[in-house]
């Protein structure tokens, strides 16, 4: 993950952003901390790697200004107009094989999990093999789903009638009503996510992958369950077009076999946590998608010259917790 030669560098914006060609984007919604906001980094690297792979579109986190938040690099300079049109592109794109023939929830036995996984195309299977291995089974019998499934059936949502459903939403519902209701495009839910501290409006589905969503009794007075939930919808889009990266294996824990995904561990407890880098240079989706792959990362604690070596500053680490019938995710914190 090094930087390339200064003749591939992009050129800088001598303008203001919305209007000035430019090759480095800084995102300022994505939070370094949060799980949702990591995920929505890699789609974004997905979705434009297919729309315009000329672009070589490459991430890094710019330790040095605070607050802390990812910089997009193309290769090319384009408009923000310009790089949100493909980004559009690349996700409706993505979109297109989250097609799970009606099926609500990854509990499939080991021969129609079996028998999916043979008959996938390749587009599909990357998606299926995100999602479960035939050979890791619960103690029902059915396929141990990946760590980032936290629908199950509670409260009536269905981890993958949400995969297929929210990337294929292109835009959430008018926000208001009347006179104050207001018609967000494509383009524009993709921008607040990416580009503008997030306000979570939209009245649409998500994955709980947002530590936001986690809406406890605490101090409060009142039951929050009944509070209306309203979410960063061109994150959830994003996040779930990357979950064919975070590809994983049957591994060995404690003697049982489990179903790892990439950045994910077993810690402790059996708390299941999400480990991920900061790194300072500008890497290609390939790249970061073997750091997640690194062993490193499911050690209980992280040396700083062990992430240094492999081109990381920081790790950070959310744990995946039940609260009531509903899995949430916390706020990562570092480890290193």
């Amino acid at each position: 993950m090094t930087r390339q030669a200064d003749a591939d560098a992009p050129r800088a914006a001598s303008a203001p952003e919305a209007t000035a060609p430019a090759g480095d984007f800084r995102l300022a919604g994505l939070e370094p901390d949060n799980l949702l906001a990591f995920l929505a980094l890699l789609g974004l690297l997905r979705a434009l790697d297919i729309a315009r792979p000329n672009w070589k579109a490459r991430a890094h986190w710019d330790i040095d200004t605070h607050p802390v938040r990812p910089v997009l690099t193309l290769r090319e300079a384009v408009t923000r107009a310009e790089l949100l049109e493909a980004l559009v592109e690349g996700v409706d794109r993505l979109a297109e094989v989250f097609d799970f023939g009606g099926r609500n929830n990854v509990d499939y036995t080991r021969e129609e999990a079996r028998a999916e996984l043979e008959a996938a195309s390749p587009q599909q299977a990357e998606v299926l093999a995100a999602l479960m291995s035939d050979v890791v089974l619960n103690d029902k019998g059915k396929v141990m789903p990946t760590p980032y499934c936290f629908l199950f059936g509670q409260g009536h949502q269905h981890f993958l009638d949400h995969l297929s459903r929210v990337p294929a939403l292109r835009a959430p519902p008018p926000r208001g009503k009347g006179k104050s209701k207001l018609v967000v495009s494509a383009s524009d839910c993709l921008a607040e996510a990416l580009m503008e501290p997030w306000r979570r409006e939209d009245a649409t589905e998500g994955f709980r992958w947002d530590p936001a969503e986690d809406r406890r009794y605490a101090l409060r007075a009142e039951d929050p369950s009944s509070d209306t939930v309203t979410l960063q919808h061109g994150a959830n889009r994003l996040a779930a077009v990357a979950l064919p990266i975070l590809s994983g294996a049957a591994m060995l824990w404690r003697g049982k076999l489990r179903f790892f995904a990439r950045a994910t561990s077993y810690q402790s407890g059996g708390t299941i946590a999400v480990t991920w880098p900061l790194w300072h240079r500008p890497a290609r989706l390939a790249s970061i998608r073997a750091l997640l792959a690194h062993p490193l990362f499911r050690n209980e604690e992280v040396a700083g010259t062990d992430l240094a070596e492999l081109g990381a500053v920081h790790a950070m680490r959310a744990e995946r917790i039940p609260v009531g019938q509903f899995m949430n995710i916390t706020v990562a914190m570092r480890i290193d």
